[in-house]
């Protein structure tokens, strides 16, 4: 829509008032307090956009260098604020932090994220700290007995069985006649022996 369509327009959404049009410290045009929540708050930008334009025939430098009027109708607003808070001070407090009480879900899930990321550098500045204990009381001389899957001094740095039928499936004990010789063991010491004789090396 062209710049001469918006002016055409203006009719249906900035309706005349002349004893308002008159007074021009009245004239805000509804930006002062802009409500950033509300359904339709595309429509009031237009609406803001259209009579800040209108009042300046679309010259909107004019309007930009020209002098900017509060909202009157928000002078008295803290001590009104007051005067409500004072009569009913729970249904007060109950609607102005009704809006920071409702569930934001990107909120909660960044909240998850960070708290998550936090919860594993705290877990990880722990282990290195504990870490460091360890390793600092065995250059001491007290061998260090472990803790759990996690073993530091010197002593049998094998794995623990865990208390579950799965995983006990996979961690056994291995007898000594389950392990066979790879046959061509015998192959190898021939051509050991072969290369020796050749080359003239004389047992020790």
């Amino acid at each position: 829509m062209s710049l001469h369509e918006k002016m055409q327009t203006d009719y249906l959404w900035v309706k005349d008032h002349s004893q308002a049009d008159s007074w021009a410290k009245a004239r805000t045009h509804g930006y002062n307090y802009i409500a950033h929540t509300v359904p339709n708050k595309k429509e009031r930008y237009e609406m803001i956009w259209r009579s800040m334009g209108k009042s300046t025939d679309w010259e909107l430098e004019k309007f930009r260098l020209g002098k900017k009027f509060p909202d009157r109708g928000n002078k008295r607003r803290w001590f009104k604020n007051l005067f409500r808070l004072i009569k009913n001070p729970m249904g007060y407090i109950f609607w102005k932090t009704y809006k920071a009480r409702l569930a934001k879900p990107s909120l909660i899930v960044t909240s998850m994220f960070i708290g998550f990321t936090l919860g594993f550098i705290k877990l990880k500045a722990q282990s290195i700290a504990y870490s460091k204990k360890q390793y600092a009381t065995l250059r001491a001389g007290k061998n260090i007995e472990g803790s759990g899957q996690v073993h530091f001094g010197y002593h049998d740095q094998k794995w623990g069985m865990p208390a579950i039928p799965m995983f006990q499936l996979m961690y056994y004990e291995l007898p000594g006649n389950s392990i066979v010789v790879n046959p061509c063991r015998n192959q190898n010491y021939r051509l050991y022996f072969e290369m020796r004789k050749k080359l003239g090396i004389l047992p020790a």
